[in-house]
């Protein structure tokens, strides 16, 4: 479309394009640039704080358990500095043992443990046996300060966290080791001098290992804990890492955050995890600034809604009802008002405007053409109709005026064929859509006509007809009904030569499938045994060649089977694929 010189700046800004863009454009440029820069800058720092808020979290929340294994450490290594003076005396040194345990009343056990387990020098009332303990199985080749777990102390009978240290004699070799056992529940019990006030805090699950990935204590139940440790990384590779905070997912599927810190480096770590939800939630302070960018989308949001439902949807929703009344059949298009529309929409409106009217236009001249060789269709299927009609009647007069009786056999079945084709013609005639045949109309029509032709006053005869409904072309329907004709007069000639028993004629049409092929079966009865049989003569052979040829251009193929009591003669035929037809038209 060529546009006319004359304010172009005009023309330019009165495109839908040209006004959407600038008005989303200049509510978000400022807000955008602002927004982007604060953002980047406030998450990369919200991101370290709140790693290394969950790392502080977990540092208070195992200060109980950091303080009694680090103590029982260090009396540990004290010990082993200087308990190889008095291992000589068995009394002497478990005094020791006491004297040190008294201060100190978290530790369940303080002990020498020497190589073969067999402890002499201890807290305990008594030589004790180790040998068979797990923590002994645990320690008894180390020849390094280590924690382990005994789920139950050889001492104290109850789950405990132990500390030793390798004693050694002068020469520097591993005489024994010193032994120090704090309860589970002492290192569970939460520690009274520190405050855990926040939720994040409070709901902390921690879990202490070691530097082997030992796992040591938890603040819930153990077979809680495990379930609750990350699924895709171990204890022993967390041991070997800087302070770190993750999210995963835990053993029981559930996804957690997770904080790693070192307590004693190389020996002794502590781990805090909780709800993603909930730490998330605590850390919601640091996530602030994101609160600019949504409120720049919002804006900007609002901004394009507003320019859209002035600028395109008001105009669009007349239009588009418009369209779709006329694409569901609707032929009256109203009023569109798009005076005030942009121009884009406004070259929309008329172009279907005038869409409409051609199509409207052309579809009554189709219509109009259709009509117009609809009734030419019926006028030359009814004359065809009433000259084969003619012809019947003038071969009805000619045979009255016959007389052997084989000139009349023969001009009645050329007039039995002549009527059957009348037959096809007046249904074509009566079909509305002229372009398929209802079968079972037309092989009920063509049954009874026969039957009425061929049967005299006084010789009744027993038909049965069964015709599935099925729609054909004239291709097809023209040699069906030729067939249908001849077979019938074979088969009534035949059927009407009983003696007293009524003779019997069925003619039947079925289709099993949908898509499968149809089957046309005629039986008839034979004469009984003594019937007047003169009347019949050796025949000629043109019928079953008739049949031949019109089985053969209905596309299918026949086969006669006789009994002693019955004749039967089956078409089997695929009917050709019909286009569908209107409600009206069916």
């Amino acid at each position: 479309m060529t546009t006319a010189p004359g304010r172009p700046l005009r023309r330019f800004f009165d495109k839908l394009g040209v006004q959407l863009s600038l008005s989303v454009a200049v509510a978000l440029l400022p807000l955008g640039v602002i927004a982007l820069l604060q953002t980047l800058a406030v998450i990369r720092e919200a991101q370290g704080r709140s790693q290394a808020a969950l790392m502080g979290v977990t540092l208070r929340a195992a200060s109980r358990e950091v303080r009694l294994l680090s103590e029982a450490q260090g009396v540990a290594a004290g010990l082993a500095a200087t308990v190889s003076d008095i291992l000589d005396d068995p009394e002497a040194c478990s005094a020791a043992m006491r004297r040190v345990a008294d201060p100190n009343p978290e530790f369940a056990f303080i002990g020498y443990i020497p190589n073969d387990g067999m402890i002499e020098c201890s807290t305990a009332e008594g030589p004790v046996d180790a040998t068979g303990s797990v923590g002994y199985g645990q320690f008894r080749n180390s020849d390094q300060p280590m924690f382990y777990i005994n789920p139950r102390g050889a001492v104290s009978g109850v789950s405990i966290v132990g500390v030793t240290n390798p004693v050694r004699d002068d020469a520097g070799t591993r005489i024994g080791w010193i032994s120090i056992s704090v309860p589970q529940a002492t290192l569970a019990a939460r520690d009274p001098l520190t405050n855990l006030d926040l939720p994040v805090e409070r709901s902390v699950t921690l879990v202490t290992f070691d530097g082997e990935g030992r796992f040591l204590t938890s603040s819930v139940p153990t077979d809680i804990a495990q379930e609750m440790l990350p699924s895709d990384r171990s204890l022993q590779l967390l041991a070997g890492a800087e302070p770190l905070s993750f999210t995963g997912i835990a053993v029981d599927g559930e996804e957690r955050v997770y904080s790693v810190v070192p307590i004693v480096n190389g020996r002794l770590y502590a781990m805090g995890s909780w709800p993603r939800g909930l730490a998330e939630l605590d850390l919601s302070s640091s996530l602030s600034p994101l609160l600019l960018p949504v409120a720049m989308w919002l804006c900007g949001l609002f901004v394009a809604w507003f320019a859209a439902n002035r600028l395109i949807l008001r105009h669009i929703g007349g239009l588009r009802r418009s369209m779709g009344l006329f694409a569901g059949g609707g032929r009256i298009v109203g009023d569109l008002r798009t005076e005030t529309a942009p121009r884009e929409i406004r070259e929309v409106s008329d172009a279907f405007v005038r869409m409409t009217d051609t199509i409207l236009r052309d579809e009554a001249e189709l219509e109009d053409m259709i009509h117009q060789k609809e009734v030419l269709l019926r006028e030359v299927h009814h004359r065809v109709k009433n000259n084969l009609q003619l012809i019947a009647s003038i071969m009805n007069l000619q045979m009255r005026t016959a007389r052997s009786p084989e000139a009349k056999r023969l001009i009645r079945g050329l007039q039995e064929r002549v009527m059957s084709l009348a037959t096809v013609h007046k249904e074509l005639y009566q079909t509305s859509g002229l372009t398929t045949i209802h079968a079972e109309e037309l092989l009920s029509e063509i049954v009874q006509q026969i039957v009425r032709l061929s049967t005299a006053p006084g010789r009744p005869i027993d038909l049965q007809t069964d015709f599935a409904p099925l729609r054909l072309l004239p291709d097809q329907a023209v040699p069906l009904s030729l067939f249908v004709t001849e077979a019938l007069t074979n088969a009534m000639k035949y059927a009407g030569l009983g003696l007293e028993a009524t003779p019997s004629l069925r003619v039947s049409l079925c289709r099993d499938e949908e898509d499968g092929p149809a089957r046309l079966e005629i039986s008839n009865s034979l004469p009984a045994p003594g019937a007047d049989t003169a009347d019949l003569d050796g025949g000629t052979g043109l019928g079953a060649r008739l049949l031949s040829a019109f089985a053969v251009q209905v596309g299918g193929t026949y086969e006669t089977v006789k009994t002693d009591d019955a004749y039967r003669v089956t078409l089997m035929f695929r009917p050709a694929a019909v286009p569908d037809l209107d409600p009206e038209e069916e």
